[in-house]
């Protein structure tokens, strides 16, 4: 059978041999990212470029982000079946029990083979016609040709004029890469060409195995036999000159091969070498930086995009063969080990590198230069390299001599004491945006001193900043002039400005700590600094501070910060790496992700790469044109339900895995919250959301720190519980209907018998009067009866007062809010119809807010009808007392559509710890009260606080109580007689508050006066 797996690569083995090496290229796949099954055993590409895998559990595809499996209705055994083949279109072809499956990323489609032979394989020839094997007792093996689209089948020699079956049973028939068809029997192999069928070995075995037959695009065909034992091994057969040549002998060794476009015979063995064959000429790479991912490699299949992919029996390998993120000038072996300090460009595009083994020049041509002398003395240990406005190019080290060199009309020119520079080592040259070209001096050892900054002048003056003039540090490592002027230096002191005039320094004092070795203004003016064991920092508006992102990835010894206005990113280098920060994103480039080293100390920001020079290992260039490729992609996952907890998680995949998949940052937020940190979560629980739909939104950072600015995301709902929802009451409302019937039609009874009594007692008065007046002292004992009576009948008169007003306060608190719900829902319907939404859900929170009152008074009527008052359960927990009393005022305002004048005197800072559902029960009737007794009044609630104790005073201006009353005013249903008959009411409120008040493990206390108002005391303990 062909192996379609070994296609060609477009890129010769000298080039790719140093990028497999390079780790930073290859992405590992594994069940954790996606896998369907944890056994690979094939590679396949596609004409169009998709590449299938086959696992146990099925065909997989990749889509440049992740594998995905094609839906299986057939449960077929996958890791039973080894017949399979690229098909003519843009498919795959599995062959299993008298069967075709064509396999598609968008599914699969089954094709019955005409009935009547056993096939043991089958070769599509084109789209829809097929060759297969057939096994027959009489006729051994034969080959016949079949269609999809008819049930019947005919012998391929009719086609092929295929006669040499005497020399051998046929075994297989073969389509190489390059369409060429190949049958080999139990003796010899032949290919087809002219209208006939060729040997290709000159003698016939009498057994022979043949695995498969690769085609290059130069007319070669490699040939792996695997028997007899003595033809063991990978041959190359050229069907113009007929060669034939066993190339790797004992090809059991082998693991995997395949073929690139320079006709390179890729093989792994199993002993985890790889090795090189083209033509006859064999190359053995045993290089101790092979892979880990080709060492143990079961296939290797190279792409028509420049992609390796390879696998062993657990994972996926990727290689981005064609990714152009990193450059190390693998080909120019004299930067290989190179420290690099300092670096310049000049007109030309020379790349002028200042290095510890002197002056090195890189030009277009990738030709290079060092020079480590001028004028006969050593230049070892260069830290800087200027070429100015005038092409001079200027170098100087910060340890090795004093003053500079310059190199101007094709001579060196040494700059020392006598032409007026310093007699100090000079760490850095800059050009200012003036032309002034500055030189930043060190001490040679810790107990010398260095000079300054001096400057020389377009007009060739020099001119000497040091302690003389203000700049008080020895030793200054940089120096940036804005264009007005403003010149500031970093010093191993700290940070000095000189603006019009005036110097101005941030040291320890003010927020800098440590030496500053770089400088760098943004696009906003702000000063960014870094050096020494603190953070990058900035000054903006004369303030120092050091962003939270800087902390959290430890960016401390920045050797260099610079800033690239095309892109509006900041570059930082240091001992950590390289950096880009941008949107307060701070990027990473270090070992992790492709350079070489984590030490660097200068880069070049150019048009579309960094040029980063590093302390060792050369020059290291980071492509910018691969940060436009496609963002990292974000599935979220359905929320998953349980018992109030909602979680949702959710998946993240790179292009081309450039990050591993658990690697790859990511921050999300909550409808309009705020975004978490980036940080590498993938999933989230939500405990205390509140009901109704929320909006969940992730965004995912690429390896060049860019994201979507949408992200991706999802909305769900939180449903509220049964006992929430309007229906739940329902059943509950129609019983508590049918009972204040029967309560009502019991009162109205006593009442009649009431009056009928009343009626009859005047009638036996009236009689007594006319007819016993000589009966006095049974007068004397009936008036006695009377008066008892009467007492009795003006209890029956209160007892009949309470319950009627009972019954018009059931009416009211019911009433009410049953006729907002039921003229809600018919303002809703009519909203709806007119496609009026925004109306629908003003009225659906009336609805709720009315169900809530039907709810309490509900719980009120239970809580009073037991002996005694059953505490609520609730948690107790910390209460803002402030934010509570003015949600409570609110209520009462946004409910009732009142406007007293409710007056809050109480400090934002008060937090109790209490059960927030009692107070509120407390307050909500002391409240009522005031309202219902003062009407327009003003009603003022205070707060005072003292060591012991938090009282809460609600304050009304009403009709007061009389003070023969207010010893009883808690007891149920006792009402002042000052109001009765006036105001309606129950006098169930104050009992309630008084009992609810006990379970708060406080006390209400009242003082009023008739006519005057009242002033009701809750006394609550400061216990948090």
């Amino acid at each position: 059978m062909i192996s379609y797996n070994y296609l060609f690569a477009e890129l010769p083995f000298s080039s790719i041999k140093e990028k497999i090496t390079e780790q930073w290229r290859w992405t590992t796949f594994g069940t954790y990212s996606g896998l369907p099954s944890n056994q690979i055993i094939n590679l396949f590409e596609t004409k169009n470029g998709t590449v299938f895998a086959q696992t146990s559990k099925g065909m997989i595809w990749y889509d440049n982000y992740k594998w995905n499996l094609i839906k299986d209705t057939f449960n077929l055994p996958y890791s039973r079946i080894g017949d399979i083949e690229i098909d003519e279109y843009d498919g795959v072809n599995l062959y299993y029990n008298q069967c075709i499956y064509k396999y598609t990323k968008y599914g699969i489609k089954k094709t019955k083979l005409p009935i009547g032979k056993i096939f043991s394989h089958v070769l599509e020839i084109k789209e829809g016609s097929y060759f297969g094997v057939s096994y027959d007792l009489k006729t051994e093996k034969d080959i016949w040709y079949f269609t999809s689209s008819k049930d019947k089948y005919e012998q391929a020699s009719t086609y092929l004029k295929f006669s040499e079956k005497a020399n051998g049973s046929i075994k297989d028939i073969f389509k190489s890469n390059d369409k060429n068809l190949w049958i080999t029997t139990n003796k010899n192999i032949y290919y087809f060409e002219n209208e006939v069928w060729k040997k290709i070995f000159k003698i016939d075995f009498k057994r022979l195995w043949v695995k498969d037959i690769i085609a290059d695009n130069s007319g070669s065909y490699y040939i792996r036999v695997d028997y007899p034992q003595d033809y063991n091994g990978i041959w190359i057969f050229n069907k113009k000159n007929s060669f034939l040549k066993n190339i790797f002998p004992y090809s059991d060794h082998i693991s995997s091969y395949a073929l690139n476009l320079n006709n390179e015979l890729f093989i792994t063995d199993k002993l985890g070498n790889v090795q090189v064959n083209k033509k006859d000429i064999k190359i053995e790479l045993k290089d101790p930086n092979t892979p880990d991912q080709l060492q143990v490699a079961s296939d290797i299949l190279f792409t028509k995009n420049n992609l390796l992919f390879t696998h062993d029996n657990s994972n996926i390998f990727l290689c981005r063969l064609g990714s152009s993120k990193w450059n190390y000038y693998n080909d120019v072996k004299e930067l290989n080990q190179l420290s690099i300090n300092g670096m310049c460009r000049d007109n030309a595009n020379n790349l002028y590198l200042a290095s510890y083994h002197g002056l090195g020049v890189l030009n277009n041509k990738r030709e290079f230069k060092m020079t480590s002398k001028i004028n006969g003395k050593s230049i070892d240990g260069l830290t800087s390299v200027l070429v100015d406005s005038k092409s001079n190019i200027w170098v100087s080290s910060g340890s090795n001599f004093d003053g500079v060199y310059k190199f101007s009309q094709n001579k060196w020119q040494h700059f020392g004491k006598k032409e007026g520079f310093p007699e100090a080592p000079v760490h850095k040259i800059e050009e200012d945006i003036k032309g002034n070209i500055w030189f930043l001096t060190l001490s040679k050892n810790s107990y010398s001193r260095g000079k300054g900054a001096y400057k020389l002048k377009p007009s060739g003056k020099i001119e000497t900043l040091d302690k003389t003039n203000g700049l008080s540090s020895d030793r200054v490592y940089d120096v940036l002039v804005e264009k007005n002027g403003t010149t500031w230096f970093g010093t191993v002191n700290g940070i000095f400005r000189l603006k019009n005039g005036k110097w101005s320094k941030w040291n320890h004092s003010n927020g800098i700590n440590s030496v500053i070795y770089t400088l760098c203004l943004d696009n906003k003016g702000n000063l960014w600094f870094g050096g020494g064991k603190q953070t990058v920092g900035l000054i903006q508006n004369d303030s120092v501070t050091y962003p939270e992102v800087f902390k959290d990835f430890d960016v401390t010894e920045a050797m260099q910060i610079s800033f690239d206005n095309f892109s509006q990113k900041l570059w930082i280098s240091s001992k950590r790496g390289l950096f880009s920060f941008k949107n307060n994103v701070l990027t990473p480039f270090n070992k992790l992700n492709g350079l070489k080293t984590n030490n660097i100390w200068s880069f070049l920001i150019e048009k579309d790469s960094i040029v980063i020079g590093t302390n060792g290992l050369g020059i290291n260039v980071l492509d910018l044109k691969e940060e436009h490729n496609p963002l990292p992609k974000i599935e979220i996952k359905s929320p998953l339900y349980s018992k109030g907890n909602i979680e949702i998680s959710w998946n993240v995949f790179s292009y081309l895995g450039k990050r591993q998949q658990d690697q790859i940052p990511i921050r999300y937020k909550l409808d309009d919250g705020s975004w978490s940190k980036w940080n590498l979560e993938r999933k989230i629980n939500f405990n205390e959301l509140s009901y109704g739909n929320h909006r969940f939104q992730i965004q995912a950072l690429s390896s060049y720190g860019l994201f979507d600015e949408k992200g991706s995301s999802i909305t769900f709902e939180k449903e509220r519980p049964l006992y929430l929802k309007i229906y739940f009451y329902l059943p509950l409302l129609s019983i508590l209907f049918f009972a204040l019937f029967n309560v009502v039609i019991n009162i109205r009874k006593r009442k009649d018998a009431i009056n009928q009594l009343q009626k009859l007692n005047d009638s036996l008065e009236q009689k007594v009067i006319e007819k016993t007046k000589d009966l006095e002292l049974i007068l004397v004992d009936l008036k006695l009866e009377k008066e008892k009576t009467f007492i009795a009948l003006q209890e029956e008169k209160v007892l009949n007062e309470i319950k009627s007003n009972f019954i018009s306060m059931i009416s009211h608190e019911y009433r009410t809010p049953l006729t907002v719900i039921l003229s809600s829902t018919y303002v809703i319907e009519a909203a709806i119809l007119k496609e009026r939404y925004d109306k629908v859900n003003d009225y659906l929170i009336k609805i709720q807010k009315s169900v809530d009152l039907l709810t309490k008074f509900v719980d009120d009527a239970l809580q009073m009808n037991s002996q005694e008052s059953e505490a609520k359960y609730s948690r107790n927990k910390e209460v803002n007392l402030y934010s509570l009393l003015q949600k409570t005022i609110d209520e009462f305002i946004n409910f009732d559509n009142k406007k007293n004048n409710l007056v809050l005197k109480c400090s934002q800072d008060i937090v109790l710890y209490l059960n927030p559902n009692n107070l509120k029960i407390v307050l909500n009737i002391l409240i009522t009260n005031a309202i219902r007794y003062s009407k327009l009044e003003e009603i003022t609630i205070n707060v005072i606080k003292d060591s012991d104790n938090t009282i809460i005073e609600v304050i009304d201006k009403g009709t007061g109580i009389s003070q023969d009353d207010l010893g009883s005013i808690f007891n149920p249903f006792f009402r002042s007689k000052s109001v009765i008959g006036l105001i309606v009411g129950t006098g169930l409120g104050l009992a309630i508050a008084k009992r609810t008040a006990r379970d708060l493990d406080a006390d209400i206390f009242v003082e009023s006066e008739i006519g005057k108002g009242s002033k009701f005391s809750l006394v609550l303990k400061n216990s948090i």
